[in-house]
């Protein structure tokens, strides 16, 4: 919504509004950067591979990391600017594969949640125990089957 709000004003301004014009680039970065780290944690990956996840929001903070030096620094350099390329390069391909190794893990992913975490009655966290569970803080017992 700030971005929105910031591009709006952007684009009505006669463009005398150049640190807001690096704001608006500023939080549209910050906006894509957390939806592309929210979308990839959609993906269910099997213990082994969930590095390649953590490095692809690595990368993801770098990389709007140094747009956003890129966009207030008035001279960011040519080296930076290849960086900033090959970091984008690093990232697409991570973001690529997190996808393909969550439909790769497929059930091997799923049939690693062998117990509940947490009581779907008080929502108290639970430890790893066999079934059926009994919840300490509210006494609910429950049973949980994965297919």
């Amino acid at each position: 919504m700030v971005t929105l709000a910031l591009l709006t004003t952007v684009i009505w301004t006669d463009g005398d509004a150049e640190d807001l014009e690096r704001a608006t680039v500023t939080a549209a970065c910050v906006s894509l950067g957390l939806a592309l780290i929210n979308l990839l944690s959609l993906a269910r990956l099997r213990a082994s591979h969930r590095w390649v996840r953590y490095s692809a929001w690595g990368l993801t903070v770098v990389l709007a990391a140094q747009i956003i030096y890129a966009v207030w620094n008035d001279d960011p350099g040519d080296n930076s600017l290849r960086i900033l390329a090959a970091t984008t390069v690093l990232l697409v391909a991570f973001s690529v594969l997190v996808p393909i190794l969550g439909r790769w893990s497929g059930r091997e992913a799923a049939s690693e949640l062998t117990s509940p975490r947490f009581c779907p009655a008080c929502g108290r966290g639970l430890e790893d125990s066999s079934q059926p569970v009994t919840c300490p803080a509210c006494g609910a017992r429950f049973q949980v089957n994965f297919q």
